[in-house]
């Protein structure tokens, strides 16, 4: 086969902020896990390994991720039931269920369908929304400002080295000059670095509203078996609570409930 083109997604787990923490101590602490790795050639079948559903479970109790432990492995009832970390490591009291592999299958199914019978409306919303939220106009003024005052910045700096190679004049004076016009350019540089930033961020995050809604359009009207591809693009998580009932989160933040 030609390879033309290789697409990976790696997903990973831990309790630490990677953004706070660094990525050293995000992947020390013991519960971290690589939950997810898959994989497409030239654009073919998503291809899968590990468990999908690691690290997209939660108890809505404590907070804790679900994860998998095997029942009964030397007979054959065995099984793979999810429970929440905590009432496993024993820190916390949660009630909250435990989950087979298929009822966690068959609760991405209802939530899908409840999305599916009113997907027309969710992309209109989730469009308006994600320009509203995502808009640069702000920032890109901001850049565009920030921009004038580096080049006004550069040229009063050019100006100062000139006069003082012309003639003759204080050095000390000259040297509080041209630090102040240099701190002037980089606050400047800094506010453009910070505005640019944002627009990237922004430009990014509607990349991925974008892709959720076409993913949306993409499903079919009813949802008649599970699907890993649809689960991973447009569900980002699952909380579990007491009295079986599951929250479901899209990746548009849109959360719907339901009951196994």
């Amino acid at each position: 086969m030609d390879m033309r083109s290789l697409s990976i997604d790696i997903e990973t787990f831990s309790s630490a902020d990677l953004v706070k923490s660094g990525v050293y101590r995000y992947s020390e602490l013991s519960d971290f896990d690589v939950i997810l790795f898959s994989y497409s050639i030239n654009h073919g079948p998503v291809i899968y390994k590990g468990n999908i559903f690691s690290g997209h479970i939660f108890c809505a109790e404590c907070g804790s991720v679900y994860t998998p432990r095997v029942w009964n492995s030397n007979t054959k009832y065995r099984k793979t039931v999810w429970q929440c970390i905590g009432e496993i490591q024993k820190k916390k009291g949660c009630a909250t269920e435990r989950l087979t592999d298929e009822e966690i299958k068959s609760l991405a199914v209802k939530a899908l369908n409840i999305v599916a019978s009113s997907k027309t409306a969710l992309v209109k919303t989730a469009m308006s929304i994600a320009r509203e939220v995502y808009d640069n106009s702000a920032l890109e003024a901001e850049a565009v400002l920030a921009r004038r005052e580096m080049e006004e910045a550069a040229s009063l700096a050019n100006d100062a080295v000139r006069e003082n190679a012309a003639s003759a004049i204080d050095q000390d004076e000259y040297e509080r000059r041209y630090n102040a016009i240099i701190q002037r350019y980089m606050a400047a540089k800094n506010r453009l670095v910070a505005a640019e930033g944002g627009i990237a961020s922004n430009n990014s995050a509607l990349a991925g509203i974008r892709r959720y809604v076409e993913d949306v359009e993409r499903m079919p009207d009813v949802v008649d078996s599970f699907d890993p591809e649809m689960f991973t693009s447009l569900i980002e998580c699952m909380k579990v609570r007491s009295g079986e009932s599951v929250t479901v989160r899209f990746m548009d933040g849109r959360e719907v409930e339901v009951g196994l």
